[in-house]
C-alpha cells in the first residue's frame, strides 16, 4: 500500500498498464 493506496487500485493499474502497452505493441 503506498501513499495509503489500496492493493486492489495498484494490481489493476497495473492491468492497465500492460493492456496498454501490449496495444502499444500489438
Amino acid at each position: 500500500v503506498r501513499d495509503g493506496i489500496p492493493v486492489m487500485l495498484e494490481l489493476e493499474a497495473r492491468t492497465l498498464t500492460d493492456d496498454e502497452l501490449e496495444k502499444l505493441h500489438g
